[in-house]
């Protein structure tokens, strides 16, 4: 893809240009390399403004906002998902990007806890992919449905419990409902990360050893996969949550070191930080306690 944008810099086609840009945003988001993915959002979205492309516009300037908001640079990154959102209103039209642009939005407004509004377009997109009768998109649209979920699960797991539950118990019945010959005849990919989400949503259901067989079969796919950092670290603190409640601390310490060492590979501080706290509750269950301290 970097070849590609060097190939593509100066010529004259500027949604050729925009799609180029946008498409190694995409992949450096997924990586959890925000600052680059930013930067790759202003040339796409620059690049659609001179091709007079709405729908390439609103998708460079959402995918830009959702990366510096996880960033935590607010000041810059909140006008843009306004205008973003702004955009998207103003699309009348059934098409794929228009489904593509309400799922990137529904993320940025995960990445600053706006869970209600998240889930309300994730399930717009949803319903997009659905009315597009394309089986490939609504499984995507269902694993993007889910991940905004789990994230909006998982914020409130101490505080509230009860809810949070009732919010992962939502979400195994969304991937459940998934047609099983679709999946399995989907990109191996895609099925590694619907499993990953199997995983935590059965753990957040309160069934650790259903979670880890889940999360094991995702990470036999990803092996064979060039997974971003990001997911691979999520895979990983998933397995360690999961032997942590079953009462076996040492696995649970190896998975969360294997997330801490993902998760420094990318630019995700928060993720980072979180998977270094749960690594040190479980060093101390240990009892070595001088490496919970490092």
């Amino acid at each position: 893809v970097d070849e590609a944008c060097d190939l593509v810099a100066g010529c004259e086609d500027a949604e050729l240009v925009g799609w180029t840009f946008h498409r190694r945003m995409v992949i450096r988001s997924d990586g959890g390399l925000f600052y680059a993915a930013a930067a790759d959002g202003v040339i796409a979205f620059d690049a659609f403004a001179r091709a007079g492309h709405v729908i390439g516009q609103a998708r460079a300037i959402s995918a830009r906002a959702d990366a510096l908001l996880r960033l935590e640079r607010y000041e810059e990154g909140f006008p843009l998902l306004i205008e973003a959102t702004l955009m998207l209103e103003a699309i009348d039209e059934l098409d794929v990007e228009v489904m593509n642009v309400t799922f990137v939005i529904s993320e940025a407004y995960a990445a600053v806890a706006a869970y209600e509004d998240s889930i309300a377009l994730a399930e717009r997109g949803l319903a997009l992919a659905e009315r597009l009768d394309d089986r490939a998109e609504v499984l995507w649209g269902r694993y993007r449905l889910a991940d905004v979920l789990i994230e909006s699960a998982d914020a409130i797991a101490t505080s509230e419990p009860d809810r949070a539950r009732s919010v992962y118990e939502r979400t195994c019945a969304i991937l459940d409902a998934i047609d099983p010959v679709a999946e399995a005849a989907s990109e191996a990919g895609l099925r590694s990360l619907l499993d990953m989400l199997r995983g935590i949503a059965l753990m957040g259901c309160g069934r650790p050893a259903d979670a880890v067989g889940t999360l094991l079969r995702a990470r036999q796919l990803s092996g064979r996969l060039d997974q971003s950092p990001l997911e691979n670290g999520r895979l990983e603190r998933g397995l360690g949550r999961a032997y942590a409640a079953m009462g076996d601390p040492t696995l649970a310490r190896d998975h969360f070191d294997e997330a801490v060492e993902a998760f420094a590979h990318t630019e995700s501080h928060v993720e980072l930080a979180d998977a270094l706290r749960e690594r040190s509750k479980v060093i101390e269950v240990v009892g070595d306690f001088s490496d919970a301290l490092d």
